[in-house]
């Protein structure tokens, strides 16, 4: 009987860990075979913005500390329809009041103050409005702005098509690396869909805080947001009768 030698072909620009995830994902055929990973991209303009906000302001009262801190959730809901927010579009903690202390040199519990905070999020849904109504909040009393996270309504159908660009791309992949080693792909053996954690990324402001007196304006909105995806393909190869 002629045996054939078993003939393994990873992708050239594979990196050792994700020949370990290929490996672990699925047993390897015990045949000639060649895994390549493919990858794919597509970029999207955001549709809508989720901010965090916090206020938290210091008092030698507590009912004044409290009092201001409504003032400055007042000013920002009034406003908020000259950016397309609407009421529903914003949820609010619970109002947080608590001493400030310390403890004097006979360990005597000592009252500074008291010190309020709420924390808001709301739902932009013009991102091209997110730096006017984050200067717009600055201005009102928030005095941090902790989070902004980009979202686009066409989230799930953008993450599919990432997927399946990933898929193309390893088949392009394959059926080059095939040619040029003189082999015939055969069937699928195994597809490994590692875009289950398909993701996107958007580089934009994480957080804000008032320190000072004067705030620089910078830019806040990045133009676009990018979902990728891998998906690692496992194909027998054919290799001929005189091989």
């Amino acid at each position: 009987m002629n045996f054939k030698p078993l003939l393994f072909v990873p992708l050239l620009m594979l990196s050792q860990p994700m020949l370990s995830q290929i490996a672990n994902a699925s047993e390897l055929p015990a045949a000639a075979h060649l895994a390549v990973t493919g990858k794919g991209m597509v970029t999207a303009k955001p549709d809508s913005a989720e901010i965090s906000l916090n206020v938290e302001v210091t008092e030698q009262e507590a009912l004044k500390a409290k009092g201001r801190v409504d003032a400055v959730v007042n000013t920002l809901m009034s406003g908020l329809a000259d950016y397309g927010i609407e009421g529903k579009d914003v949820t609010a903690s619970q109002l947080n009041v608590e001493p400030e202390t310390r403890y004097d040199d006979n360990n005597n519990r000592v009252i500074l103050g008291h010190r309020a905070s709420r924390r808001l999020e709301a739902v932009l849904k013009d991102p091209s409005k997110l730096s006017d109504f984050l200067d717009f909040a600055l201005k009102a009393g928030i005095t941090e702005i902790d989070g902004i996270q980009m979202r686009s309504s066409k989230a799930e159908a953008l993450k599919l098509k990432a997927q399946s660009k990933a898929v193309r791309d390893a088949k392009t992949q394959a059926e080059r690396l095939a040619a040029e080693l003189g082999v015939k792909l055969g069937s699928i053996y195994s597809i490994i869909p590692e875009s289950r954690n398909l993701s996107s990324r958007y580089s934009g402001i994480e957080r804000i805080e008032v320190t000072g007196s004067r705030l620089s304006k910078p830019q806040y909105l990045q133009e676009e947001m990018e979902f990728s995806a891998t998906v690692s393909l496992i194909f027998l190869l054919d290799l001929g009768d005189d091989r």
